[in-house]
């Protein structure tokens, strides 16, 4: 009835909101942009706030697990679920300004209470990123970085990078099998004054938890709190934390609380991705935009052309080439396209589906 135009690959029951002078809207999300992208809406009784997201200051994010409220009329927070909340993804990937949710359900308190509206925390003040820039390779993640379930509790770990081989540098330890090679769960322990490591033996040991002196390229690129079952990237927050850099200016990694290996395992983090970078970049970043579901190509081309590139085009592909009157697959990469040389000049894949006769 309100006439938004949302996004076709929008979360089905998940929708942006927020309270602003007086009234609930909602933001459609369209892409591209548009002029009015929010429109007021009247909340039901069934109607749920489940996170709050911060694009200022990401970090501040978190899922509403746990909490109990009627803010402005709408139900606040839920009793638990399995809904997780990534800032700046889309699809599982970098995307600035979205957010990717995995999870299936979740269960509503059995009663609200009227509560405050939540004030607006300031952004950190973070140190600036080191002159040195460098890129880290985090090497083979293999099943994730293991946990002791009975340790986690409400402590603050962090996941630490350590340039040096962890079965190398910790060779008096057996540390867990299937653990990443240059990831590891670290905490700083007040009452010791000292850094630990966890060696995540399973069955679960008596003394899990093992000091360690700090070298000079270790770097803390998240934390971990497994009593709200939210990870905190230090995207941006350089700095150190009792001797430990943190923080970084891009990565490709994702880190997945309570699994292990890609399967349900409370009490571990599942990790994809490759690299973090540190410092400033020597060109400007380029973003990919929407990648959808992929970058489509036309099967019945495959035999005669088993060779193609994969292109960036700075102008989205739909626009670029809307004078080709090119049929685009609708889930294609807003941005990357097939394409490959013959007989002399470039030519793309269009990719639609069902095959056409003349796809390029």
């Amino acid at each position: 009835s309100t006439g938004a135009p949302l996004h076709n690959q929008g979360a089905e029951h998940m929708i942006g909101v927020r309270y602003h002078n007086g009234k609930w809207l909602f933001d459609c999300g369209y892409w591209p942009d548009i002029a009015n992208p929010e429109f007021e809406f009247t909340p039901t009784a069934t109607d749920t706030l489940v996170a709050l997201i911060d694009f200022s200051n990401p970090s501040n994010s978190r899922s509403l697990q746990g909490d109990n409220g009627l803010l402005y009329g709408m139900k606040m927070g839920y009793w638990f679920g399995d809904l997780r909340f990534l800032v700046n993804r889309w699809n599982g990937v970098r995307n600035t300004g979205e957010v990717t949710t995995t999870g299936s359900f979740f269960v509503r308190q059995p009663e609200y209470v009227v509560v405050d509206p939540p004030q607006p925390t300031p952004a950190p003040v973070n140190a600036p990123p080191p002159a040195d820039a460098f890129m880290g390779q985090v090497g083979p993640v293999h099943k994730g970085v293991a946990f002791t379930d009975g340790n986690a509790g409400s402590k603050t770990w962090y996941i630490m990078y350590s340039a040096t081989k962890l079965t190398d540098r910790f060779s008096d330890t057996q540390l867990w099998n299937g653990n990443a090679d240059h990831l590891i769960g670290v905490r700083y322990d007040e009452s010791t004054a000292q850094w630990v490591f966890d060696k995540a033996h399973w069955p679960d040991v008596a003394d899990p938890e093992v000091p360690f002196v700090p070298q000079s390229t270790d770097r803390l690129l998240a934390s971990v709190n497994f009593a709200t079952d939210v990870v905190t990237y230090l995207e941006g927050d350089y700095g150190d934390i009792h001797g430990i850099e943190k923080g970084y200016t891009y990565t490709d990694l994702i880190f997945h609380i309570n699994k292990w290996d890609g399967g349900n395992n409370n009490g571990e983090v599942w990790v994809e991705g490759t690299y973090f970078y540190v410092g400033t970049p020597p060109a400007p970043v380029i973003g990919m935009g929407n990648v959808r579901n992929g970058v489509a190509f036309t099967d019945s081309l495959h035999a005669s052309a088993p060779q193609w590139y994969i292109m960036f085009s700075q102008a989205p592909i739909a626009t670029r080439f809307s004078s080709t009157g090119a049929p685009f697959h609708n889930k294609n990469s807003e941005h990357m396209i097939g394409v490959r040389y013959k007989d002399g000049g470039w030519v793309f894949d269009c990719g639609y589906y069902p095959d056409i006769p003349s796809p390029e």
